[in-house]
């Protein structure tokens, strides 16, 4: 199971970020302050495409809301499926 939770302005995700949790993951964090500048992978387990998809979701929505959300302790695994795709530049 995957959780994130907001600590002001930080959004602190745990869990594993694959196909099987996004969704739920996704839902969750559909009522997230639009004032989260940090989200925080220190506690993020597996991941796959799909929690890197996610993610690239919720930066697509903070720049709508005029925020630059920087990621903060990205996984290695997910570093690695980024650079596969030509995404890491996102993530640093």
């Amino acid at each position: 199971m995957a959780e994130a939770k907001e600590e002001g302005e930080v959004l602190r995700v745990s869990g594993d970020l694959t196909f099987a949790t996004v969704a739920g993951l996704a839902r969750q964090s559909s009522g997230w302050n639009p004032r989260v500048s940090a989200i925080d992978l220190a506690a993020v387990g597996e991941c796959d495409s799909a929690g890197l998809a996610l993610l690239l979701e919720w930066r697509r929505r903070a720049r709508r809301e005029g925020i630059d959300v920087v990621y903060r302790n990205v996984p290695p695994r997910l570093l690695q499926l980024a650079r596969i795709s030509e995404l890491d530049t996102f993530l640093a």
